[in-house]
């Protein structure tokens, strides 16, 4: 008979990981050549600042 999920989970993976995989946060940067050349035009990055509407 195979192990119940929560068995399968509980083996493969302990709490101490779990706590800092759900704290994680992945960021890149995309220097390829199809990102550099292509796709610039028409992806936008955010702005550094927040935008201001004149009063």
């Amino acid at each position: 008979m195979p192990p119940s999920k929560e068995t399968a989970a509980h083996e493969c993976v302990s709490e101490d990981a779990l706590q800092h995989l759900k704290s994680y946060k992945y960021s890149s940067v995309d220097k390829s050549f199809i990102s550099r050349y292509i796709l610039k035009h028409y992806v936008r990055a955010p702005p550094d600042e927040p935008h201001r509407h004149p009063d």
